[in-house]
């Protein structure tokens, strides 16, 4: 089941991203009180890392963030010495020229199309980063239901590709949802972004109209530093 429509419903995302904002809470106060020249966010969102940050009072001279959705980034707060980038992660990471003091990233980085790809270019482009990378554990009873395999990555998958490239602390964060009928539930998903259309069939498009269990989400959240080859 890997269907997400963050540029559709970029309007409603903050009302029903209870979870990714719970995980950017957990990594933002791994790093609270910190001071860096440069930060740069990949796959910011409407803005809920970059809050999160703030009220941990981590401090910056220069914040790029970069997202490929730009009605994301149009919400995504304006303020001084904010540089939005509308673009791939990948790309941005490929094309900078820039090490970044810190490279952040919640609740985005399990939609990378090769994650060992991916933070092999975080590694080379920083000098620390704070990930949050949800894994396949979540939805897990929903995956159940429906008879679907998660798209997202096992937890010991992202485990050894992030210390293949780092050093540092993990640390593992769940939150499980509960929804009063179905159509909330159905709502929830809508909302935030994570379905918005892809491969279920007939019935199983018909079976998630009448979900009624939790959503578990279970995310890795991992500080450190890239190791020096």
């Amino acid at each position: 089941m890997r269907f997400f429509s963050f540029d559709r419903h970029a309007s409603t995302y903050n009302n029903h991203a209870i979870a990714q904002f719970f995980f950017a809470k957990q990594l933002a106060q791994k790093i609270q009180n910190k001071e860096y020249e440069s930060i740069a966010e990949i796959g910011c969102g409407s803005g809920l890392l970059f809050q999160c940050l703030s009220d941990f009072h981590v401090v910056f001279h220069k914040y790029y963030a970069c997202d490929s959705s730009k009605k994301m980034l149009d919400i995504f707060p304006c303020k001084k010495n904010i540089n939005k980038i509308s673009s791939d992660f990948d790309l941005f990471l490929q094309e900078s020229k820039e090490v970044f003091s810190l490279i952040c990233s919640s609740s985005a980085l399990q939609w990378s199309k090769n994650l060992d790809k991916t933070l092999s270019l975080v590694a080379n482009r920083c000098e620390e980063v704070a990930l949050s990378i949800i894994n396949a554990n979540t939805f897990k009873s929903l995956h159940s239901y429906l008879g679907t395999i998660s798209p997202l990555l096992q937890y010991d998958q992202i485990e050894n590709m992030l210390f293949k490239y780092f050093e540092g602390v993990l640390d593992i964060a769940k939150i499980n949802l509960e929804f009063p009928t179905s159509q909330e539930c159905l709502k929830h998903l809508r909302g935030s972004g994570v379905v918005g259309g892809g491969v279920l069939n007939f019935l199983q498009c018909k079976k998630l109209l009448s979900y009624k269990g939790i959503l578990e989400y279970e995310s890795i959240i991992f500080v450190g530093k890239p190791k020096r080859r």
